[in-house]
């Protein structure tokens, strides 16, 4: 995986980028089936990271009297192809340092860069916008700032220009760690999740309106969409939901309940949601279970879950268990998303049967014949 390391670096060299070439991946991944307009791409591993998973709240409790943050870790479980072969995981999250209202803070990404970061890969599903150089695994997406105000502002989650150049820099100056267990000490990611940007400054902008941003994704970005590690889901469910963590559960439920069905419900527990999503930080439990609960509702709401039930576990009273019966209406969707991916490992079997160089060191940890059933998991997506 290549190291993502000039984090925030505005490069002379996104002015100047080679001409757009054709890829077949990225022909893929621009490719939906459905209506266009209302679905984007799950990325595997990068919506399995909890770097979004420090509120705003949380960190002003965090931070000291100079603005300072502490670094940000969470351990994570995570599980290639949606299956439950799950990998321990841990996240290193090092905050920004970004000058705001006349003083300098530190600051983590959050729920305001989370929309912004989805805005952007939709974006980058345009083709218009997009641009994706399969042999060198870079990928680059075209944008204004007032695009990005527009699509927060339609979706009801109305941000200044000042606040979204501010997300834009905390994902640019960020530093993100992963590490596997059994990986070795050395990192499997470490970068930002913006690594490069091309602003456009305001005299550039008064002479040009239409002057666009750049920015280079991140290598998981890349790596995942030449091996074909992305899956399509409803954007227009996730944009209209108020709790970050349904999105969360929207995202994970796109990824792993793959078999989706009214009659075979998706079951979660408690300690999974805290463990992974990293978002249920409040001291008291009650609180988190709260949030747990709104969470679903709002799944509820925009018809993702036809409805659920909660549980209490049998050996730990304490973890609840969360079954969850989904709608008609995600069924579709699922098995949509199915037949997407099937088609596209079945167009691709060259590129499919070969993983990512970090899927390579997830791999590590799975056993020797992962390769083999992933892909068959690939090419049969519901059987996972």
């Amino acid at each position: 995986m290549k190291n993502d390391s000039s984090i925030g670096a505005e490069s002379k060299s996104l002015k100047n980028l080679p001409e757009k070439t054709q890829s077949v991946q990225y022909d893929l991944f621009a490719t939906f089936y459905g209506e266009g307009n209302k679905l984007s791409n799950t990325i595997e591993l990068w919506d399995s990271i909890p770097k979004f998973s420090c509120s705003r709240q949380k960190q002003q409790a965090l931070r000291d009297a100079n603005g300072r943050l502490p670094t940000w870790e969470r351990e994570f479980t995570y599980s290639p192809n949606g299956s439950g072969e799950g990998v321990a995981a841990r996240m290193t999250l090092t905050p920004a340092r970004v000058m705001w209202k006349g003083k300098e803070m530190d600051f983590l990404p959050s729920g305001d860069e989370e929309l912004i970061e989805d805005i952007l890969r939709k974006i980058f599903a345009d083709q218009q916008y997009g641009r994706h150089y399969a042999a060198e695994s870079s990928s680059y997406v075209d944008f204004t700032l007032y695009m990005i105000y527009r699509e927060l502002k339609v979706w009801g989650h109305t941000r200044s220009l000042d606040e979204i150049k501010r997300s834009l820099e905390i994902m640019g100056k960020s530093h993100l760690q992963i590490h596997f267990v059994g990986g070795g000490k050395k990192a499997a990611f470490k970068g930002a999740i913006i690594p490069e940007m091309m602003e456009v400054g305001r005299a550039e902008y008064m002479a040009d309106p239409k002057a666009r941003w750049r920015a280079r994704l991140p290598s998981i970005y890349s790596s995942a969409i030449n091996s074909l590690e992305f899956r399509q889901f409803n954007y227009t469910t996730l944009m209209s939901m108020s709790s970050q963590l349904a999105k969360w559960l929207q995202k994970r439920l796109v990824q792993r309940y793959t078999n989706a069905a009214l009659t075979s419900p998706y079951t979660i527990r408690y300690s999974t949601i805290k463990r992974d999503s990293g978002m249920l930080t409040h001291s008291r439990e009650s609180r988190n279970k709260e949030t747990v609960i709104t969470c679903l509702n709002d799944l509820e709401a925009q018809d993702v879950v036809m409805f659920y039930k909660v549980a209490e576990a049998k050996n730990d009273p304490r973890d609840p268990l969360y079954t969850l019966t989904p709608t008609s209406a995600f069924v579709a969707e699922t098995k949509a998303a199915n037949k997407r991916q099937g088609d596209a490992h079945r167009q691709c079997p060259g590129i499919s049967n070969q993983p990512s160089v970090i899927m390579k060191t997830v791999a590590g940890s799975l056993g020797k014949d992962w390769n083999k059933r992933r892909n068959d998991t690939h090419r049969n997506p519901q059987k996972r």
